[in-house]
């Protein structure tokens, strides 16, 4: 059985001294979260912002190698939104 090297760890940790939560990335300190759910809505913050930047990152390609849907937004989240009505049995209401 192979040991990890402690000074590499990753993961959030408890520290009783400073009475905080404590980030580790590969044996650095990453940041400091007062309570479990300051660390929780950061992490949220940090993958609604990395959706949103996937998202244009996709966009900005499919633009790049010539692929255009003609569609607005708008009218694809509509759509979207109408198949997965249809999915789950839902009529949409008026």
């Amino acid at each position: 059985m192979t040991t990890a090297d402690p000074s590499k760890r990753s993961g959030v940790f408890y520290s009783k001294t400073g009475k905080d939560y404590v980030v580790l990335w590969q044996g650095r300190e990453i940041c400091r979260y007062q309570t479990m759910a300051d660390f929780v809505n950061a992490h949220v913050e940090g993958l609604k912002a990395l959706d949103d930047s996937q998202a244009d990152l996709l966009e900005s390609y499919y633009r790049s190698i010539g692929i255009s849907s003609g569609a607005s937004s708008a009218s694809y989240s509509d759509a979207y939104s109408t198949q997965s009505e249809e999915a789950s049995g839902e009529e949409k209401k008026p």
